[in-house]
């Protein structure tokens, strides 16, 4: 008897249509059974070692030539797509069947076709069972995994598995951007990668990155099956079909994001008193730190998520607002200590839209944030774990610019011994090239790098040096001395992740916002710590000999200012008068008439590196250049002395003081000014005046001779 033959073609995935030709088999052993398969490497894989077909046809775009005719063609109907397989088919004179999973066969019509895009029928429970056994082809050597959600890569790992042979070499990608992962991966060459589709917010567009690689097979993994794509087309359709039949999000627990605004220590014990039973014992944390702290963490925290976002700028910072707004945390929690560290990550506490936040202060005592605890978090109180200005880790460095005296800045190095301040942490510095002995003598210092003046290729050079040494603070000292100039604007210039400044007095603080008005103020250096140092100090004659000599047993009292080193700037012929007094050091003069010998010796005051610069203002209008060139020179105090030796510092809000008198016998110098002022604003109305009164009189005289003049006036 002869068999009836029947073609099954394929217009379905490989496992559907092995699945149904199985059931065929077993239920009607008599047929000649032939299959129609899309002509592809994997289809080949898949059917080259089934032993259900008779005979195996494989077609791209033409229809085969078959070695028998059959007698009827059998569709699957279980997937979208194979339009072109069903077309093909068509052309044989044989009549349609269409079947299901449970292998029934009935007349296929043109609605089938319709009803099988609209809604595809659902799966039983023996062919998923059937789906875990497939045999399924390797990925390749280099496979990308782009692990696009929380919880699914190590909960699936079971199905997604068994397409890495071993020894496969694999990529792991868990968070970034998709440009820049793209950019980073674009040259890698993977054979193929895993991407994981669900209904989880967060990486929505990180689940795209092997589509927009190239990438020839792809495994998309959802929260009950998986399948391969290789064409666009797959990814449209399986997109479409997630848009059309969503699936719900599974209830999760609560998330709660830490931002890290302190140190590590601090937010090891934050977390650990967040998963207390009396707070929050079920909830998800997730901490957001620096990518420098991220080993440690997640160490110390092994059940929490650790995520850490690198960069600087408005655009990565826009990126990792919109990277956290993604996360959808139910809270979000900080530590506030009153440190002005973290500023950005602290913007973030506060950018972020959550339904709950939560605060720290330096205690690790817990409250939420609202209106009234709002001012909670400016509050200063003192740290539960002290930890230096300067962290110290392997890497860090501390860079210190020579900004000051040798004796001060020896004393810089000493400070940073200090365990609050830098402890261990290897110090650079940068000085010039006459000062490398005596730093190098220095056992705080790892290394010096220096400069020579006049060399700007080598200079040069040394600030490209300076920039690769990527410090973690820049240190410098600003007492308010008009000098190196040039180091002082490098500690504005250098990439550094915090400034650290010393003052006269060796109080260091973090140049920020608050602290910037610290930078002009002008200190007296104190008597103890600093000896030494000499403190130079200008004496300028603005009076006669006697009220000069006894200004010099002025500047002299301790009381008033310690000097160590005394200049006089006078007449040439008042010379000899200050070289007999012993206290003075050097003596400056000018002669009256030579205009560019003087402006010589005045720039030569200017390189004298002055602390502090005198002269008498008695009131009398005597010495007027002198006394301006007491405001000119550059100097950190000015101090102002009356015919009395009464003495006080200059400040803009006492510049009223030296226009009065002090039992003086002269005309007050206030009076002369104020008469002057006077004078120049009442000469100009008086003067309009006569000129108006003038011109209205010859104007009269004028019309009264015209009348005279008039014809008729007999």
């Amino acid at each position: 008897m002869k068999k009836e033959r029947i073609l099954i073609v394929q217009c379905c995935h490989p496992p559907q249509l092995l699945y149904v030709a199985g059931k065929l088999r077993r239920q009607h052993p008599e047929w000649a059974l032939d299959a129609l398969l899309v002509d592809s490497p994997l289809n080949r894989a898949h059917f080259q070692d089934t032993s259900l077909f008779d005979s195996a046809y494989f077609c791209s775009r033409e229809l085969p030539l078959l070695e028998n005719a059959p007698n009827r063609l059998v569709f699957p109907m279980l997937n979208r797509g194979y339009l072109r397989m069903v077309r093909l088919a068509g052309r044989l004179n044989a009549p349609g069947w269409k079947c299901n999973y449970e292998g029934r066969l009935q007349p296929v019509s043109g609605l089938d076709y319709l009803r099988r895009w609209l809604k595809p029928p659902a799966q039983p429970e023996d062919f998923a069972r059937f789906l875990k056994r497939f045999p399924r082809q390797p990925l390749g050597k280099r496979v990308l995994l782009v692990e696009s959600s929380f919880g699914l890569p190590r909960a699936s790992r079971r199905r997604w598995s068994r397409y890495l042979p071993s020894g496969a070499q694999v990529t792991r990608v868990q968070d970034g951007s998709l440009w820049r992962t793209w950019w980073r991966l674009r040259k890698q060459g993977f054979e193929g990668a895993v991407t994981f589709f669900t209904a989880e917010p967060g990486f929505q567009s990180l689940r795209f990155l092997p589509f927009a690689l190239g990438i020839r097979r792809t495994i998309v993994v959802d929260e009950i099956t998986e399948c391969s794509v290789d064409r666009y087309t797959t990814l449209a359709r399986l997109v479409l079909n997630r848009i059309a039949h969503p699936r719900a999000v599974p209830p999760r627990l609560p998330l709660i994001l830490f931002i890290q605004t302190e140190s590590v220590p601090y937010v090891v014990h934050s977390v650990r008193k967040l998963q207390q039973s009396r707070l929050y014992p079920r909830a998800k944390v997730a901490v957001l730190c620096r990518p420098d702290d991220r080993p440690r963490l997640e160490r110390e925290l092994k059940g929490c998520q650790s995520l850490s976002h690198p960069g600087r700028g408005l655009r990565t910072g826009l990126e990792l607002l919109n990277w956290v707004r993604q996360l959808k945390p139910d809270a979000v929690c900080a530590n506030f200590t009153g440190r002005g560290v973290f500023r950005r990550y602290k913007l973030l506490f506060f950018v972020i839209n959550v339904r709950r936040r939560i605060a720290f202060n330096a205690a690790l005592e817990f409250y939420p944030l609202t209106l009234r605890s709002l001012p909670l978090i400016f509050r200063k109180d003192k740290l539960l774990f002290d930890q230096p200005l300067i962290r110290q880790t392997p890497e860090s460095k501390v860079l210190v610019l020579q900004t000051d005296e040798n004796s001060r800045m020896s004393q810089v190095l000493k400070r940073l011994e200090d365990p609050q301040v830098a402890g261990s942490a290897p110090i650079f510095v940068f000085c010039s090239e006459a000062d490398k002995d005596f730093f190098q003598s220095q056992p705080q210092v790892e290394e010096v790098l220096t400069y020579r003046k006049g060399q700007h290729s080598r200079n040069l050079a040394a600030m490209r040096r300076l920039r690769r040494l990527n410090p973690d603070a820049v240190v410098a000292l600003f007492a308010g001395r008009p000098t190196f100039r040039r180091a002082k604007l490098l500690f504005f210039l250098l990439p550094a992740r915090g400034r650290l400044v010393f003052n006269a007095h060796l109080e260091c603080y973090y140049l920020g916002f608050k602290t910037w008005r610290h930078l002009l103020k002008r200190e007296t250096i104190p008597a103890t710590g600093c000896s030494g140092v000499p403190h130079r100090l200008l004496l300028i004659q603005s009076e006669d000999d006697q009220a000069m000599l006894e200004s010099l047993k002025t500047v002299q009292n301790p009381n008033v200012a310690r000097v160590s080193q005394l200049f006089v700037f006078c007449r040439e012929d008042k010379r000899k008068l200050f070289e007999q007094h012993p206290e003075v050091t050097q003596v400056i003069g000018y002669r009256k008439g030579a205009f560019f010998e003087n402006l010589r010796v005045v720039w030569r005051l200017r390189r004298l590196d002055l602390d502090s610069v005198s002269a008498i203002f008695s009131g009398r209008p005597v010495f007027r250049l002198q006394k301006l060139l007491f405001f000119l020179t550059p100097a950190r105090h000015r101090l102002v002395i009356n015919e009395n030796q009464d003495c006080f510092y200059y400040s803009w809000l006492r510049a009223g003081q030296l226009l009065r008198l002090h039992g003086s016998r002269h005309f007050p110098l206030i009076k002369l000014v104020f008469r002057a002022v006077l004078k120049g604003l009442l000469l100009f109305p008086r003067f309009f005046y006569l000129v108006i009164w003038v011109t209205t009189m010859k104007l009269k005289r004028a019309y009264s001779l015209s009348l005279e003049d008039a014809p008729g006036r007999d």
